[in-house]
Formats: C-alpha cells, structure tokens, sequence
C-alpha cells in the first residue's frame, strides 16, 4: 500500500473527504472481487489526496511549471 505524503505545513487533516457517501462506495463497489481491504483503504486514501489536490489547486495553491522543473533537477544530482 501506498502513502499518503502530506506536506509538514498542510492543514489538510484528513477529515475533509468531499466525496459522498455514494461516491465512496462506487469506488469500493468497483475494486474487483479479490480485493482486499488494503486496496480498500488504498483507493479511499487516493480519493482524498485527489480531493485535497484538486482544493488547493481552485484555492490558487499551485507551483509553477517553471518552479517544478527547477525542483526535480535538483532531485536528480
């Protein structure tokens, strides 16, 4: 399972899902058979970074493109 990275200075609490209670169990009811609560929890979590990104971002809280280039070239030394 993957996890969730939430910057230090977020106030992003986790109690902020905006999706509905039907669309939470659309995702659920589309998770094959097999699936285990993992993925469960997994596909939930996802939904919720989505929903914070997507605040955040209508909330004029973006980097720049240029600003993001600059950044992953000083990941890559």
């Amino acid at each position: 399972m993957s996890a969730l990275i939430i910057p230090r200075d977020s106030d992003f609490t986790g109690g902020e899902l905006l999706a509905t209670k039907a669309e939470v169990m659309k995702a659920l009811e589309d998770l094959p058979e097999d699936a285990t609560i993992d993925d469960a929890v997994e596909r939930l979590v996802f939904m919720i970074a989505v929903e914070h990104g997507l605040a955040q971002a209508e909330a004029g809280e973006l980097i720049p493109h240029g600003e993001i280039v600059r950044l992953v070239k000083t990941w890559l030394k």
